[in-house]
């Protein structure tokens, strides 16, 4: 009989921490909802975008793209930001603060905020050579430098949580190399260029380090409102919520800010409940229909997570 007790205490035990793994692996493959501001273009503006946009605006756009294509998140257009921001007389104009993007992520319902900065985005010539005995083989070297500063901000509380600089170097020799290619007709031009290699390296890697960041943040979701007795999410099955999972509702209070520099410090917040998701297919995927385990003064705008 002990034997027996024993065999079924381990088989729970092994039951919990197989459920607890399984559990662990679906909230890492949660999509995150990413706002992606227009970078500032700090450069000395000598060079254009192949479509015409400042640096800033190109490699924001290519960052995009390509975090869309990593399949790990939902992505708002630049062009819905400008839109939200405009609607609620943010301007767009300027160095865009973290306090006002997080603002208008939040409108649009985004967990987190990418922000950044080019500054460096240039080809420059240098000679160079080799000597043979008496006689000189003269040489010449292109290098393409892309540099950019990112910051990852919370949506919610408007607090950097990550910041970073990539900074990418592509360069060629040769006995004749012409002038620096500026001149770029299309996408093709661009990307074929010793600057356009530069980018996209740089691109990927900045994808590389908000994949890593983004991991060691939890995923979140907002109520987007509280109609009879049910609790509707602004997320659904399309980021990776399923039947009966169980989240916790909380929510938020003072943001406490540097009374020095407006930097925000932190975040007060208290839970308010426990809901479970009851149909995550609400407008094709996009929202979840929830109903409450614990608590009942659920609003609009209350954060939701999971629980370790």
């Amino acid at each position: 009989m002990k034997t027996y007790r024993l065999f079924i205490v381990i088989a729970l035990i092994v039951m919990v921490a197989i459920s607890a793994v399984q559990a662990q692996h679906v909230k890492q493959g949660m999509k995150r909802h990413l706002a992606v501001y227009g970078f500032e273009d700090k450069t000395d503006h000598r060079v254009h975008w192949y479509s015409g946009q400042n640096v800033g605006e190109g490699m924001s756009d290519m960052l995009t793209t390509a975090l869309v294509q990593s399949g790990r998140f939902r992505i708002f257009e630049r062009s819905q930001l400008e839109s939200v921001m405009q609607e609620q007389g943010l301007g767009m104009t300027g160095a865009v603060v973290e306090q006002t993007a997080a603002q208008a992520g939040k409108l649009l319902g985004a967990e987190l905020i990418v922000m950044g900065a080019v500054t460096e985005f240039g080809v420059s010539k240098g000679e160079g050579g080799t000597r043979l005995g008496k006689i000189k083989i003269g040489a010449q070297t292109l290098k393409a430098i892309v540099a950019v500063d990112i910051r990852l901000v919370d949506a919610n509380s408007a607090e950097i949580i990550w910041s970073g600089t990539v900074r990418k170097e592509e360069s060629k020799t040769g006995l004749s190399l012409g002038t620096p290619e500026f001149d770029f007709k299309n996408r093709n031009d661009f990307d074929e260029s010793l600057i356009g290699k530069a980018t996209r390296a740089a691109i990927d890697e900045t994808v590389e380090k908000l994949n890593e960041q983004v991991g060691f943040i939890p995923w979140q979701a907002l109520v987007a409102t509280v109609a009879g007795g049910s609790v509707f999410l602004n997320q659904g099955a399309e980021s990776g919520l399923q039947v009966d999972m169980m989240m916790s509702v909380f929510r938020q209070g003072e943001t406490v800010t540097d009374p020095a520099t407006g930097e925000v410090l932190f975040s007060t917040e208290e839970k308010v409940g426990v809901i479970k998701v009851v149909d995550p297919n609400l407008g094709n995927g996009k929202a979840a229909k929830c109903v409450a385990v614990e608590g009942t003064d659920f609003q609009r705008g209350d954060v939701v997570r999971f629980e370790e």
